[in-house]
């Protein structure tokens, strides 16, 4: 998730009590979604690793709907890229093959 700036943070409510107390945090592992120090949403989805993510970019998305722009205009970059690269090895592929049967 830090590559798409969402900030994870793990609290111990038995050392750190008074935040679980304010945000009501009672049952143990609780997954919150905070924004400017506020209680958004609780997480009550399946425990596995890409619903967590879902979670925290939609979040991400509503609640900082410019990171969600950035985010898709570098996932359109990276995918351009891909795709330039990809070409080039054809290419360069395609040329290597030419010579080898040109060496014939």
């Amino acid at each position: 998730l830090r590559r798409e700036r969402v900030v994870t943070a793990q609290l111990n409510c038995h050392y750190v009590q008074a935040p679980c107390v304010r945000n009501q945090i009672t049952g143990y592992p609780t997954v919150v979604w905070m924004s400017d120090g506020e209680r958004r949403e609780t997480y009550e989805g399946d425990r596995s690793a890409q619903d967590f993510v879902e979670f925290a970019l939609r979040n991400r998305d509503r609640d900082f709907p410019e990171l969600a722009a950035a985010a898709a205009a570098h996932a359109t970059a990276a995918a351009a890229l891909n795709e330039e690269e990809a070409q080039e090895a054809a290419a360069r592929e395609r040329a290597a093959n030419e010579r080898a049967w040109a060496e014939q």
